[in-house]
């Protein structure tokens, strides 16, 4: 009699394991299709975050154009939190730097979270865009051409979605703007007051042309695959 109510338990038990094992693949999947509900309303929040940081640094730096006698060439980035190929924030004019009450009175905030790979606010004079400015039709040889630009590197593949969503700059295909060629080496073209030509943001189908903000996918530096942020804080 012994055996047989141990036997009974024996299969009550494996009868309960393999309905918790059934209810635990049911919440899981349910959790996954909710994450995978939520991961469009959290890029769209840090698209919005991307947005209005920018939109800071423009107004920013276009009031110290305005109003602080400041010319183009000695606007500054620089920032502690910041590479020092910026500059010394401690030893430039405070009304030429854009992350300071009496210059530009931008707070500087970091890359939202999960908004990229870490990389830092890129901040470059050695890029053009197309038809944005005196660059036209592609060409972006000259100096003068270059635009005061600032570039979130590495965006995921989500946010840069959203941001060309928002901005119709899909293409026909459904596809991501690549760009064609070389758009900025982050390991060199920090502005520090010279405007020099180097590269262009410039994709094969024009959908970039004269597009003044937009998430585009490298080619060559920097690399397919990677995704970038860019707007134009001064088009020239």
């Amino acid at each position: 009699m012994r055996s047989k109510s141990s036997g009974n338990v024996l299969f009550i038990i494996l009868i309960a394991v393999a309905l918790f094992a059934a209810l635990t693949a049911v919440v899981s999947q349910l959790s996954d299709q909710n994450q995978k509900g939520l991961s469009g309303e959290k890029a769209s929040l840090i698209v919005d975050q991307i947005f209005n940081f920018a939109e800071s640094v423009k107004t920013g730096t276009n009031f110290i154009l305005a109003h602080n006698d400041v010319l183009e060439t000695q606007i500054r980035f620089a920032h502690p939190d910041l590479n020092a190929a910026y500059g010394n924030s401690g030893a430039i004019p405070v009304e030429r730097l854009v992350f300071h009450p009496s210059g530009g009175g931008v707070t500087y905030q970091d890359p939202p979270a999960n908004a990229n790979d870490g990389t830092p606010w890129f901040f470059t004079s050695a890029a053009c865009v197309p038809d944005v400015g005196t660059g036209a039709g592609g060409s972006c040889t000259s100096a003068a051409a270059q635009e005061l630009l600032l570039i979130l590197p590495n965006v995921t593949y989500e946010v840069c979605v959203e941001i060309d969503k928002r901005l119709n700059l899909i293409e026909a295909d459904g596809s991501l703007p690549k760009d064609d060629g070389n758009m900025y080496n982050i390991a060199t073209d920090h502005f520090a007051g010279t405007f020099a030509a180097g590269y262009s943001i410039y994709d094969a189908t024009g959908t970039l042309n004269g597009a003044k903000s937009g998430c585009v996918e490298g080619d060559s530096t920097p690399a397919a695959g990677t995704y970038h942020f860019y707007t134009v804080l001064l088009e020239r």
